[in-house]
C-alpha cells in the first residue's frame, strides 16, 4: 500500500488542471521575439520542451516555428496522420494558445512555413533537439 498517494502526479477527474492564459503566451512570445531579434535572427524552429515553451503543450507536436514579425502566427507541425483523422478546427479549439497548424512525416510542412514567410535565405535560429535525419533534410532544403 503506498503510504502517501498524494506525493504522485496523478491525474484525477475530481481536480481541474490550470491553464495557462493566453497574456502568458503572449509575454513568452514577446521575450523570444525580443532575444531572436538582439542576436540577429528572423525565426526560430523548436522542439521538445523548447516547443512546449512556446505552445502550451499540443499533443504530439514535433516543430515549432516563430518568427520576429508579431504579425505571423507561431505554427506548430503535427504528425502526418493527426490532420487526416482529425480536422485541424478541433485541434485549433481544444486549446487557445495555438491558431496555426500543419502536418507531415518530415519537417516539409516547417521549411515550406519558412519559405513562405520569405525567411528561407534569412538566419534562422534553433532550439530543442533534432535527429541526424531531420538535421539533413533541413539543410538539404534550405539555402
Amino acid at each position: 500500500m503506498i503510504s502517501n498517494p498524494d506525493a504522485f502526479a496523478v491525474p484525477r477527474r475530481d481536480k481541474e488542471i490550470a491553464v495557462l492564459p493566453v497574456a502568458e503566451r503572449d509575454q513568452r512570445y514577446a521575450a523570444v521575439r525580443a532575444g531572436l531579434r538582439e542576436a540577429g535572427l528572423a525565426g526560430l524552429i523548436v522542439t521538445a520542451s523548447h516547443l512546449t515553451y512556446l505552445s502550451n503543450g499540443i499533443w504530439g507536436e514535433m516543430f515549432g516555428f516563430l518568427t520576429t514579425d508579431e504579425n505571423e502566427e507561431f505554427e506548430v507541425v503535427l504528425p502526418w496522420r493527426y490532420l487526416v483523422d482529425l480536422d485541424a478546427k478541433v485541434v485549433v479549439e481544444s486549446q487557445q494558445w495555438v491558431k496555426r497548424f500543419s502536418s507531415g512525416r518530415d519537417p516539409s510542412p516547417l521549411v515550406a512555413r519558412i519559405k513562405a514567410v520569405g525567411l528561407d535565405a534569412a538566419r534562422v535560429g534553433f532550439a530543442g533537439e533534432l535527429s541526424h535525419q531531420t538535421y539533413a533534410f533541413l539543410m538539404k532544403n534550405m539555402p
